[in-house]
């Protein structure tokens, strides 16, 4: 919810709303609010100056969201103070409710997938799964570690100092069939480490793979 004050809703003096206010902002605008982080969540709050709101206001003039123009005016210090609350508040859904978070960060990352091909992210997979299309197992059912749910997990965990990806051991959500989306029957849970190294190949392939590799592991040096 946007707090409101005498001076607008375009005014407010907190930062405070939920990801749904981006209005009819463009596909560049958007693209620029989620690039900046300028989802902002409940209980995120950084006290803003006259000047800002001005120019908030006259931002949101031009055709920016009141989201976009919020953090566009932030200051490095209050963008450092918004992140730190961005973080913490983060901290706190994924404590009340861990599955629903992941569920959540696995979504984005689904939308946000890079296109094998191209590198670039153009890709968009269906994603419709929910909680309970999945099963939640404590270790990988593949190589048996045991799972680390904490932060976003697996392919979408960031707390882990990684610019991409996440632990070896963290949850990640991995397709099947990677020419199908991730729809019922189509994902499960393995660690990051299985999802990385599977990556888009077929079962076939991987099978071919590993009996290689298995081949040459009984042979003696003199052999190669």
């Amino acid at each position: 919810m946007v707090m409101q004050h005498a001076d607008g809703p375009e005014l407010d003096m907190a930062l405070k709303t939920t990801s749904h206010h981006q209005g009819d902002a463009t596909p560049e605008q958007s693209e620029y609010a989620e690039k900046k982080g300028s989802r902002i969540d409940h209980g995120i709050s950084v006290p803003l100056s006259p000047e800002q709101r001005a120019e908030i206001k006259a931002l949101v003039v031009e055709g920016l969201t009141r989201n976009q123009a919020r953090y566009r005016v932030l200051t490095p210090e209050q963008r450092e103070q918004f992140k730190a609350q961005g973080k913490a508040a983060a901290r706190r859904r994924h404590a009340e409710n861990p599955r629903a978070e992941l569920m959540k960060a696995w979504a984005i990352a689904a939308r946000h997938k890079p296109n094998p091909l191209t590198g670039l992210r153009d890709e968009v997979v269906e994603f419709t799964i929910t909680e309970q299309n999945l099963d939640w197992p404590t270790h990988c059912p593949v190589i048996g570690v045991e799972l680390h749910y904490g932060g976003q997990g697996g392919n979408a965990d960031r707390g882990t100092g990684r610019r991409r990806g996440g632990r070896p051991n963290s949850a990640s959500l991995d397709r099947l069939d990677n020419k199908r989306g991730y729809v019922p029957g189509n994902a499960v849970i393995v660690s990051h480490w299985v999802n990385t190294r599977k990556g888009d190949a077929t079962p076939e392939q991987l099978q071919r793979i590993a009996e290689f590799y298995s081949r040459l592991s009984t042979r003696e040096p003199w052999d190669y």
